[in-house]
């Protein structure tokens, strides 16, 4: 027997053969048997989503009050005879008196704001405080109506 008539011959032993009715499945890499959980992966991925605001927050990179201008992070402040739904809760009374057609002596008494409240008081402290009766959607609709006119 020489070394080319080796292969030829029938090995010692039998050859594994397969049906041709069956069907065989591969295996799975054993990598990818490993699965993370659904529950997991969302809980992961609402955190990143959360870091990201928060961090991209506290260093000033983005921000959802709108009381600054996306470009130059000046101060918004509402030009008079501005649209009133432009009236935000971060506003100050004053910007509200300055801004759209309204006393502060009618804005005071149609609110039950109390007489010592500084015009510096935005209208979300005035709300929380529950000092007022005040809030953003009743004064745009008194101003829309028609609020008595500034002197």
């Amino acid at each position: 027997m020489t070394g080319t008539e080796s292969h030829l011959e029938a090995p010692d032993q039998p050859m594994l053969r397969i049906p041709k009715s069956a069907h065989p499945t591969p295996t799975d890499a054993v990598r990818s048997s490993r699965r993370i959980p659904v529950l997991a992966f969302a809980g992961i991925l609402l955190a990143l989503i959360a870091v990201l605001v928060v961090g991209t927050q506290a260093l000033g990179w983005f921000g959802t009050t709108g009381q600054m201008t996306a470009g130059s992070g000046e101060r918004v402040v509402p030009a008079a005879g501005a649209d009133t739904a432009e009236i935000k809760g971060w506003m100050s009374l004053q910007q509200v008196v300055d801004a759209y057609p309204v006393s502060q002596a009618a804005l005071y008494a149609r609110f039950a704001i109390p007489a010592d409240t500084p015009l510096e008081t935005t209208l979300s402290e005035l709300k929380e405080s529950g000092a007022s009766s005040l809030d953003v959607p009743t004064l745009r609709s008194w101003i829309d109506d028609g609020a008595p006119a500034s002197s």
